[in-house]
């Protein structure tokens, strides 16, 4: 049965959030496609299971279908092939707090923080006991092949409907999430400003004697100021020599005058992440830093001009290797989906399988583009990129900031 909007930790009403909300026509036109795939696959439903790991990554499916979500809230959903889509949501907030931040879904339960029961109610209304239902995210995630839903949902799924089909829904997500709508790219452009921003705070803060944790600080700080959602991707790390990955946390340690600072960074605007990445130097790059920037910028303009439709990414293994070719450094791109989570395609220096090196680009699909120059000993490298749409003129970046030059901005 539907939820009366009262339920939950304690009586009351919310204020309706001024939040970024897509159209209703977005809704029928993703709802339309999705379900077609699923007639493709003869699936009857699927069911998305909250899961907040990877930044909230974990939580895309549901969000995709519902646009409930952010904030790691609890979030789950059954999605039929025909009738009501429903939201089985945490108690906090309420689900009168969900009805009022959007308008897809009208059909808003609520448990504590367990799930399962209430969508196993939800599929046997629809009639389901024996349908064959997909399940998001039992495997072949972008960053977690061996999926994310717990054995202990799956266990609960086949006792009490032991006539069902259970099967992985999770490409037929990827599949209708990976060409992007305007009004999503829309929202990722509006992100991917966010996160530039966030970029020139950096390059700003960054000075001799300032501790790492302050800069960082400061960049989440400009972001949630812009509207951006919390819990967003920030990775740091900064030294000289750099340490050898970026996906360390800044400490307390002050910045050296020498120090290189590299970021990964993502900005949330109603979920879709807005990414920039970059190598700022404290004090003055030399002459090896200046020569890997003009390489590794001309590897971002050519990998843009061939972000068309129908350029396979392993093309892009070979643009960075002509980019490099006639040079003492070596190239290799970093390209991936870009949405609501860590979506698939992923391209990190070289293709992982034959899937991924024929995958074609499409019109209006978004991708992080950010290909790395190194050293041949490894030792030192540069890397800059952000958000870009591919378009049949080629890759249309997301953001207006520009690229960084051979020096750091004025102070």
């Amino acid at each position: 049965m539907k939820n009366d909007g009262s339920t939950g930790i304690a009586p009351g009403s919310y204020p309706r959030p001024d939040v970024p909300r897509l159209s209703l026509t977005e809704r029928d036109r993703r709802w339309s496609r999705v379900r077609e795939l699923m007639a493709r696959e003869q699936l009857d439903a699927i069911l998305c299971f909250g899961n907040s790991e990877g930044w909230d990554y974990g939580n895309a499916n549901g969000r995709y279908l519902t646009t409930l979500g952010g904030n790691s809230a609890w979030i789950s959903v059954v999605f039929p092939l025909e009738g009501e889509v429903t939201a089985v949501t945490g108690p906090v907030p309420a689900p009168s707090y969900w009805l009022a931040y959007q308008d897809w879904v009208q059909d808003v339960r609520t448990t504590f923080f367990h799930a399962t029961p209430e969508m196993i109610v939800r599929l046997r209304e629809l009639g389901l006991e024996r349908g064959r239902i997909g399940i998001s995210g039992l495997a072949g995630l972008a960053r977690q092949p061996d999926g994310h839903v717990s054995h202990g949902v799956m266990l609960r799924l086949e006792q009490e409907l032991p006539h069902a089909e259970l099967v992985n829904a999770t490409q037929l997500l990827y599949e209708a999430r990976y060409v992007k709508s305007d009004e999503e790219v829309a929202l990722l452009a509006r992100a991917a400003d966010v996160v530039e921003d966030a970029m020139e705070t950096l390059e700003r803060e960054a000075r001799p004697g300032v501790p790492e944790q302050l800069v960082y600080a400061r960049m989440i700080g400009t972001m949630l100021e812009r509207g951006a959602e919390p819990n967003s991707l920030l990775l740091w790390t900064a030294g000289n020599p750099l340490p050898p990955a970026t996906a360390t946390l800044a400490s307390r340690r002050p910045l050296a005058p020498d120090d290189v600072i590299q970021v990964e960074a993502d900005a949330k605007w109603a979920g879709y992440l807005g990414h920039s990445t970059r190598t700022v130097w404290v004090g003055k790059p030399d002459a090896t830093d200046r020569a890997m920037i003009e390489v590794q910028q001309e590897a971002v303009r050519r990998c843009c001009q061939a972000l068309r439709p129908g350029t396979p990414l392993g093309r892009f293994v070979e643009i960075c290797a002509e980019v490099a070719a006639d040079t003492p450094f070596e190239c290799a791109p970093i390209m991936h989906s870009r949405g609501l989570g860590a979506d698939l395609p992923v391209l990190v220096f070289h293709a992982r399988d034959e899937r991924t090196r024929d995958w074609p680009v499409e019109r209006n699909a978004v991708f992080v583009i950010k290909p790395r120059v190194t050293t041949p000993d490894g030792l030192r490298n540069v890397i800059w990129g952000d958000t870009v749409v591919a378009t049949p003129d080629g890759g249309r970046r997301l953001s207006s900031r520009p690229a960084p030059l051979s020096a750091p901005p004025a102070r």
